[in-house]
């Protein structure tokens, strides 16, 4: 007889609960809230204290003082989270573990329930959910928490970890942030919490600032920045302590970076002499701060900076005369805004002041690595360069060697090198075909969309590989000149990739290091190119070979991975584990009947079903023609898969259409829950190939961000077998206007890329980002659909006429 995994589960936690019943009332039975009080203080172990306190907690009247029953509520919680401990323990080392994972749950959020708003179960709950990789879950709750009790400050805190855990809009992130800061503030003025309580609140308060801090940094929003930077700085003055003095550290090199932006010279040398203090009082941050000599270099650099901010007229009189000031006002302008618009030529000016200001910091660098005290091992050649002899850098695709070129060489070769000053010997140049940034070493920006340049990929970025910290200085640099001074459009608009590094020990969703991958924009390569499409540009051919089957997981080493949402190790590996137990061993086969050889079909995602009353499924019926085969969904068919009422009324709804209906999972369908995977099981396996007439459609499992190596080698497989095959997935692969950003792992997506290529992949359907997007990269179509139950509704109809695949994309012109 077979018994399904939910329906044993349930049987085994009831007995178990009966078990622990039976056992807990085998203890005599309290006479009275003093005798119950008084046994649970005597008890020898927490099934004894909880089943006492318990019964306090029932034997409690008013003629008691209300301090004990707040001692009742207190000890009664903190007995919930001891028995919670083992099970969490037992779940931590095993995250298969269910059963684990289920009582666990079931104490802590007992333990929330009892206790007063700032007692810490709440952390334990939400590192179980974490661990689970369930923060939808986790959100769901703290979303219930925050309306029962919308002054719990803990939930809005950890609410916002989840909306940052799961990329959703800042807006909202920020919004529980500061919601969770004044509350803890409130409890902290209150007078009622102990001295533990307060250092907790005090904790939880500077974690939210960092997170906030880091989320500015990444958007240059430099006033926002400044502000809660300021505001984080009123926590930390204990500078002995490492922790503290780091925060403190790191809070000043955000005061100091934000007035260097904004051109405040004066006040980043104050702030810097601020963080100066600290170094000398904490040896930790003084070896951190002296790593490679950026620190003191960073004064140096403002000071040069503030003295040239004196002298601007000066040197636009001596840069005027320089026949390639035109030049360089074209290509600064180009390929900013994508248009030919006229500057003052005070821009030249700026971007020669920072070739020099540039020039003297790089200067300071190679004396140091002459002297060994900065280390050159570049990821790209097999042995380090002969760093005294250097004066150009040129990447060739394989190695990185160090030519003597001279001027003439370098003015023959315009493609590849920029005139960007009068003295070449002055400047360090290196040049490398795989990655975008906006300024050269010169202090001249990169040509990204150049016509000679290799597939419109060339960059000569700022001294990447000495010094992470001056990679950031000058991506600010330049923010300060085109942004602040002339208002023009953000520069990250207009590139192919960005890459966002900060301190190397940034807080915030525990990656570390931020790294961004951010897709060249439709709009300005369209306004520069006149181009409709990307049909020239080779992302696979400049990208480094794919090393898909060296992805990381659980302790094995990884090669090129790459983070495109800022994935901690923890969370990659708990995504990984959850795409993996829904992988089957391979790909089912359907057969669907078409009405011609070929078959036509209608594409939608993201209904986010919660009732029969849908606005676009209602009324979608009346779009469905007799041509029309059969239905695809891109996902995301409810907006929670574990409500039963939501999967019943999307199930009624596709019923009313007449059309048979598949579809691939989203996010929203891939809850933890047993309930969930029932509703996936609707719709078959999670990878699978529809043939229909002489059309081919392979779904694939993008939901929870992560394809894992043994689908990516399942969709090699199938693909060998069925090349030409259309592709379904949910996440999208590439982003036209910034909303949706792609959220797979760089190197799982450079992998498909290579797949999709070699076996002649015409056609690609996702949704998820909730906007319409149709891109075309390396012969392959890219086609997102926004959303199916707001007023953007759309969906694709998709047909086969003389072996080419067209798409009507159509309105519903309905939705809330």
């Amino acid at each position: 007889m077979y018994i399904r995994k939910d329906i044993l589960f349930i049987i085994l936690l009831t007995i178990f609960t009966c078990f622990f019943l039976v056992s807990a009332y085998s203890f005599p039975v309290a006479t009275s809230f003093t005798d119950a009080y008084k046994k649970a203080q005597a008890g020898q172990n927490p099934e004894e204290r909880v089943y006492y306190w318990e019964q306090a907690q029932k034997l409690y009247t008013s003629q008691y003082k209300t301090t004990y029953l707040e001692t009742v509520h207190k000890m009664l919680a903190y007995g919930y989270y001891e028995l919670s401990q083992p099970f969490f323990n037992e779940y931590k080392n095993n995250i298969t573990d269910v059963h684990a994972y289920k009582s666990a749950e079931m104490y802590l959020k007992k333990s929330v329930e009892v206790n007063s708003p700032y007692f810490y179960p709440e952390n334990w709950l939400w590192s179980l959910f974490e661990i689970a990789g369930n923060f939808e879950t986790a959100l769901g709750y703290y979303s219930e928490r925050i309306n029962v009790y919308p002054k719990r400050p803990h939930a809005y805190f950890f609410r916002a970890k989840c909306l940052v855990s799961l990329n959703r809009e800042e807006k909202n992130i920020e919004e529980d942030f500061n919601r969770s800061i004044l509350l803890f503030n409130n409890l902290i003025d209150s007078g009622t919490l102990s001295d533990d309580l307060i250092q907790s609140a005090k904790q939880n308060i500077i974690k939210a600032l960092q997170t906030l801090c880091t989320l500015h940094l990444q958007k240059y929003n430099f006033p926002e920045l400044y502000e809660k930077s300021s505001l984080l700085l009123q926590y930390t003055s204990d500078y002995s302590n490492y922790e503290t003095a780091f925060i403190a550290f790191q809070v000043l090199m955000f005061k100091e970076l934000t007035a260097y932006a904004n051109g405040h010279y004066a006040e980043a040398i104050k702030y810097h002499e601020a963080a100066a203090e600290i170094v000398t009082q904490n040896s930790k941050i003084a070896t951190m701060a002296n790593k490679n000599n950026y620190f003191n270099n960073r004064l140096d650099l403002i000071q040069v900076h503030a003295k040239l901010q004196k002298n601007t007229s000066a040197i636009i009189h001596t840069i005027l005369v320089q026949p390639i000031s035109k030049t360089i006002i074209h290509e600064v302008d180009y390929h900013i805004t994508g248009k030919l618009i006229k500057i003052q030529t005070e821009i030249t000016a700026h971007m020669l002041e920072l070739a020099q200001i540039r020039h003297q910091v790089m200067k300071k660098d190679i004396e140091a690595m002459s002297n060994g005290a900065l280390s050159l091992d570049f990821t790209y050649s097999d042995e380090p360069l002969q760093v005294d002899s250097v004066e150009y850098w040129y990447y060739n695709g394989k190695t990185m060697i160090s030519p003597d070129i001279s001027k003439a060489q370098i003015q023959a070769k315009p493609e590849f090198w920029y005139d960007t000053v009068k003295n070449f010997d002055s400047v360090l140049f290196y040049w490398n075909s795989g990655s975008i940034s906006p300024v050269s070493t010169g202090g001249v920006m990169s040509s990204p969309y150049d016509k000679t340049a290799i597939r419109g990929r060339v960059s000569i970025p700022l001294n990447k590989l000495l010094s992470d910290w001056h990679n950031t200085l000058l991506l600010h640099e330049f923010f300060h000149i085109v942004e602040y001074r002339y208002n023009l459009s953000p520069v990250h608009a207009y590139l192919q990739e960005i890459h966002t590094v900060g301190f190397d020990y940034i807080p915030g969703n525990e990656a570390g290091r931020i790294s961004k991958e951010i897709e060249y924009y439709w709009h300005a390569f369209k306004d520069i190119t006149g181009k409709n499409n990307w049909e020239n540009l080779s992302f696979i051919q400049n990208y480094p070979e794919p090393q898909y089957n060296t992805t990381l997981i659980n302790s094995k080493s990884q090669l090129n991975r790459e983070y495109s949402e800022g994935l901690s190790d923890r969370e990659y590996k708990q995504s990984y584990n959850a795409v993996l137990s829904r992988i089957p061993e391979k790909v089912q086969e359907i057969n669907v009947p078409t009405s011609g050889q070929s078959a036509q079909f209608v594409f939608f995602s993201d209904a986010h079903v919660e009732s029969e009353n849908h606005p676009v499924l209602k009324v979608f019926p009346s779009f469905i023609t007799e041509k029309d085969d059969f239905i695809i969904s891109g996902g995301d068919n409810v907006v929670d898969s574990r409500i039963e009422k939501q999967q019943n009324a999307f199930l009624t709804l596709m019923k009313t259409i007449n059309l048979p209906y598949y579809s691939a999972i989203g996010n929203h369908d891939a809850f933890g829950d047993p309930k969930a995977f029932q509703f996936i099981q609707e719709f078959k396996n999670t990878i699978q190939i529809l043939h229909a007439g002489d059309v081919d459609i392979l779904f694939i499992d993008s939901a929870s961000g992560i394809l894992s190596d043994e689908q990516i080698h399942l969709i090699h497989d199938t693909l060998q077998l069925n090349p030409g095959a259309i592709i379904v997935s949910h996440v999208n692969f590439f982003s036209e206007s910034g909303a949706g950003k792609p959220q797979m792992i760089v190197n799982e997506k450079r992998a498909l890329l290579k797949i999709f290529k070699q076996y002649n992949v015409p056609l690609v359907l996702t949704g998820h980002s909730h906007q319409l997007y149709d891109i075309t990269v390396e012969g392959i179509r890219f086609l997102g659909v926004p959303d199916f139950y707001s007023q953007r509704a759309t969906f694709f109809r998709v047909f086969k006429r003389n072996n080419a695949f067209f798409v009507d994309i159509i309105p519903v012109k309905s939705g809330k």
